[in-house]
């Protein structure tokens, strides 16, 4: 067994640095520990802190899920109340919370949350578990402002419990807790837009997505499947992973690692803002890491700087305040960084567990290549951001391109369908600008792809008429 451990130390080199603590521990929320199990956790458009709890609470002899905002001192927020799902008449306009399974924040501000199955209504408000939804809630009155069904049967009478994430666009990528299943991804409207991945046959406890300035989108999947490594006659299984997929609508999404970052078996993921740097606890599933204590602290969320396969670099950490009402390491599934980066909130499931808060001076700055295409353009090669952006219905977009050649410029809508070609010729190496006039075309997001020389940038705008 030893040649074993030895072995998988050579496969899976990762520097292991001793940082100062950047991250100060601030407050439990709430103060009093009243939720626990906690499975979603997002920063507003305020600043403050959403929670929601898998299981549901007991008032008056009825149970209930509900979320909660809480401000970074911990105290509610002023003017929300509880929010409480309930079964509505249109399903399009109420919310349905049952088990919350995962939380996010849009570019608005607005609170996403995703339950497994709904609630009655009425006393004793029973939980249904045969459908799941997204909801979207306004972060300055609770109000529901939408909710879409994202029921994926597993049987006849259960859908599957979900998590999700949003990019800057306010696109959600959701995946199911359950195996067989792929990473989907839906636009703002709830209306499905592609399948990220293919059927994962392990278990999954969380999700986190970013997209950099081309618009190239990483999307960041724990799981807790088992890696073997083989050695003579040991056998040694290290188990969780995180899969990494890269792509866009356009051209899809391809695995581009999956061994980089294994032996957490983390429960729970979040991208920094900016640099795209992933923190992930390193247990979800259990008190300690996935295969691998010696490398993961099970207290510790590590910042994970993914530069492309097989290559990762620790950048961060911080370390769960251990405290006399711990008795053993909390099982982490929420986590949550605020969009400023100076705030952090991680949430443990475990009935004696809660939601730490912790901030920090400045934001960190790293340099990194995290949200690049594993081959990077080279130099002279660049796709602008369309001006003005939004637009109605003219704008112009600039592009270099580093060597002569033919060269396309296409517009898409979000179902991937053409709409528009503004360049298919011939150009000399150099600065280059064309006008779109969408006149024609409905108000939303669209995306623009340059091509010239092999090489493929893509970028999005919104017309609003």
């Amino acid at each position: 067994m030893k040649k074993a451990l030895l072995l998988l130390a050579a496969v899976l080199i990762l520097p292991m640095y001793t940082f100062a603590q950047d991250w100060e521990f601030q407050t439990v929320l709430p103060p009093d520990s009243s939720i626990s199990e906690i499975h979603g956790l997002a920063f507003d458009g305020n600043g403050n802190i959403w929670i929601g709890s898998y299981r549901a609470v007991v008032e008056d002899g009825n149970a209930r899920n509900y979320i909660q905002c809480y401000t970074p001192a911990g105290n509610p927020c002023d003017g929300v109340q509880r929010v409480y799902g309930t079964e509505p008449a249109d399903a399009d306009t109420l919310l349905r919370f049952a088990p919350i399974t995962g939380m996010a924040s849009d570019p608005d501000g607005n609170i996403l949350v995703s339950t497994h199955g709904y609630r009655s209504s009425v006393a004793p408000h029973a939980w249904n578990s045969s459908r799941a939804f997204v909801h979207r809630v306004d972060y300055n009155t609770g109000d529901g402002l939408g909710v879409g069904d994202i029921t994926v049967m597993r049987t006849d009478a259960a859908s599957h419990a979900f998590h999700i994430a949003v990019d800057k666009y306010g696109d959600i990528f959701y995946s199911a807790v359950f195996g067989g299943q792929p990473i989907r991804m839906m636009d703002a409207d709830f209306e499905h837009i592609l399948n990220v991945s293919d059927n994962r046959a392990e278990f999954a406890r969380s999700i986190a997505v970013f997209t950099d300035d081309n618009d190239v989108t990483r999307v960041y999947q724990p799981s807790n499947f088992g890696t073997s490594f083989i050695d003579g006659q040991d056998t040694t299984i290290v188990g969780g992973r995180v899969e990494i997929h890269e792509g866009d609508f356009i051209d899809g999404f391809s695995v581009i690692d999956t061994m980089s970052i294994i032996g957490m078996d983390p429960g729970a993921a979040a991208v920094y803002p900016g640099n795209g740097v992933l923190f992930v606890p390193a247990s979800g599933v259990s008190g300690a890491p996935g295969g691998d204590p010696e490398r993961w602290d099970a207290l510790t969320i590590y910042g994970i700087d993914v530069r492309g396969a097989g290559d990762i670099n620790v950048v961060d950490q911080l370390t769960w305040e251990q405290g006399e009402g711990d008795p053993f390491n909390p099982v982490y599934r929420a986590l949550a960084i605020s969009p400023d980066g100076l705030s952090l909130a991680v949430g443990g499931f475990t009935t004696s567990s809660y939601v730490q808060l912790f901030t920090r001076d400045s934001v960190l700055q790293i340099e990194t290549s995290a949200g690049e295409r594993l081959t990077d353009l080279p130099e002279g090669y660049n796709l602008g951001q369309n001006y003005p952006n939004p637009f109605n219905p003219t704008t112009q977009i600039s592009f270099e391109i580093g060597q002569a050649g033919m060269t396309s410029l296409k517009v898409y809508d979000l179902l991937g369908r053409e709409v528009a070609t503004l360049l298919n010729s011939d150009l000399p190496a150099g600065s280059h600008s064309v006008d779109f006039d969408a006149a024609n075309l409905a108000s939303g997001t669209y995306m623009y792809r340059l091509e010239a020389n092999g090489y493929v940038l893509t970028r999005k705008m919104m017309l609003v008429k």
